[in-house]
Order: structure tokens, then C-alpha cells, then sequence
């Protein structure tokens, strides 16, 4: 499996199996936050969103920033949009060409190569994973949860 399959494998297991933990966070709690500025289960999806979209925006080559997207505001659009956002963002990096891993791009970080924008939503997608795991363990949940779709292959 080359570079860009395996973070396309990892991404999309890592998103199916957060939008399958969203199941286990009561829907009266998705909005519920640790401390004030914490994000909650729903604003880590909406944030997750946006960055796919961003750096689908950036390696599609256009320039332009993504229009936001609308807020999600509950379970079952939270899960759609994630999904969906995650295809398309995986369609994209599909489409980079191993010539254009080297190829310098600039993010709000300043300017990276694409070889490693491609990677940045996959580091934190597993990142915002944890955070909603963390989120059901401080709720009373002390199962971890993974969809049993993501070790089909």
C-alpha cells in the first residue's frame, strides 16, 4: 500500500469509527463541553469539517478558502457530514500525483509540501477521536467503542 492509500485507509477508518462513537454520547449531551473552552462532541465535528475542507480547498490548487460550513446540531447530521466530508477529502488526495509531493503550499502555519498538508488532516482527525472518547469516559462511559465496519476491508 503507498503513502497516499494509507492515509486514505487510516482517515476513513478513523472518521467512520468517530461518527459510530457519536452514537454513544447521549443526544442531550452533544452540545456539553468539559470546561468553557473546551470544544463539545458537536463543535469538534463541526471543527473537523472544516478542516478537510480547508485543505481540500488548498491541494485542490485553487487558492480560495472554503465557504464554513453550516454548524451541525445533532448525531445523525454530525455523522453524515463527517463521512461525507472525509470522501471527499480522501477523492482529492487521491488525485495528488507523487510529483507534486514536493510542491510547497501555504497554510496558516506558513508554507508547507503537499507530502505533508496531505497528512495533516489524518494526525488530526485521530486527535479529535480521542477527544470525543475522552468526552464519553467523563460522561460515564467506560467502554471503548469501534465500529466493527472499520476492519472490513
Amino acid at each position: 500500500m503507498d503513502y497516499i492509500e494509507t492515509l486514505a485507509t487510516q482517515i476513513t477508518m478513523g472518521a467512520t469509527n468517530m461518527a459510530y462513537n457519536l452514537d454513544f454520547i447521549a443526544a442531550d449531551k452533544l452540545g456539553w463541553k468539559p470546561a468553557p473552552q473546551a470544544k463539545s462532541a458537536l463543535e469538534i465535528i463541526n471543527h473537523m469539517v472544516d478542516v478537510l475542507n480547508t485543505v481540500k480547498a488548498r491541494l485542490s490548487g485553487d487558492g480560495s478558502d472554503p465557504v464554513a460550513s453550516t454548524p451541525v446540531t445533532n448525531a445523525a447530521e454530525a455523522k453524515q457530514v463527517l463521512v461525507s466530508a472525509t470522501a471527499e477529502y480522501v477523492e482529492v488526495m487521491r488525485a495528488v500525483k507523487p510529483e507534486d509531493m514536493s510542491r510547497m503550499i501555504q497554510m496558516r502555519v506558513g508554507p508547507l509540501p503537499v507530502s505533508r498538508i496531505v497528512s495533516m488532516p489524518v494526525f488530526d482527525l485521530i486527535h479529535h477521536h480521542g477527544q470525543i472518547a475522552y468526552i464519553q469516559s467523563l460522561l460515564g462511559d467506560a467502554e471503548t467503542h469501534f465500529d466493527p465496519a472499520v476492519f472490513k476491508s
